[in-house]
């Protein structure tokens, strides 16, 4: 690589070329050409760069609006449900509430089907049972537990089991819950939104008589208002944003 003096002195030797075979008044001009030429490229080139760093820092600064406007919604949101479950849980006769949760996990390496999983995210339970681990329970492949992926479950609103039924159909539910004697009945109650099910209620009880239908419904009926509510009020924040962008 060249060193800067003989860089400069390569200036100087044109230059001098230049003087002898034009004269120095044309070479003068070339010379100041060259200058302009290099300045406006440098100006150029520096507002480029300016303006690089102001879209960069525009949109890391609309990055962090958006994760904090989805976390603050997340908090309510979850804040309300769990009002909500812990409210009705008496009301529905239920020992336990458990809210699943389905998610996306990684991907097959050759079909890239994502692979179906959920978490279980809020439990609420009477005085007189015992916590059901739902740490568990988190990043849970979907396929491991038939009876939700049963049609009986995923083709109805509402579904109910025995234990019986359930060792019959799910022996990995079964024996999760076994530990618990509390549990003789499983409701389901899938919530749905924009006709997607983006979670499923199970509610335990160990009495069939103390099943309350109606109050399971109104109980997944509310939070599915809260959820729709939470959406609604993100597309919006969205929908505001963009605008926003437009008029600048």
């Amino acid at each position: 690589m060249k060193t800067i003096f003989e860089f400069f002195k390569g200036i100087v030797d044109w230059i001098l070329d230049k003087m002898k075979s034009e004269g120095a008044k044309h070479t003068m001009v070339s010379v100041l050409i060259g200058i302009v030429i290099l300045f406006s490229l440098s100006v150029w080139q520096g507002k480029v760069v300016q303006q690089i760093g102001e879209n960069w820092d525009q949109n890391t600064k609309e990055l962090i609006e958006e994760h904090k406007e989805l976390y603050l919604a997340s908090r309510d949101m979850y804040s309300q449900i769990k009002s909500v479950m812990r409210a009705e849980r008496p009301v529905t006769k239920a020992d336990y509430i458990l809210l699943l949760e389905y998610h996306n996990g990684s991907e097959n390496i050759v079909t890239g089907y994502q692979f179906c999983k959920f978490d279980i995210t809020i439990e609420e339970l009477s005085d007189s049972v015992p916590y059901i681990q739902i740490d568990n329970f988190k990043d849970e492949n979907l396929y491991k537990y038939d009876i939700l992926l049963s049609d009986r479950v995923t083709r109805s609103k509402m579904s109910s089991f025995s234990l019986e039924e359930i060792a019959g159909m799910d022996r990995n539910l079964m024996y999760t819950l076994h530990p618990n004697d509390h549990t003789q009945y499983i409701v389901f109650y899938n919530i749905m939104h924009n006709k997607m099910c983006a979670g499923t209620l199970m509610f335990m009880y160990g009495d069939e008589n103390n099943i309350d239908y109606s109050a399971i419904t109104t109980c997944g009926a509310d939070i599915e208002n809260i959820i729709d509510e939470a959406m609604t009020k993100h597309d919006r924040y969205l929908e505001q944003r963009s605008q926003a962008k437009k008029h600048k």
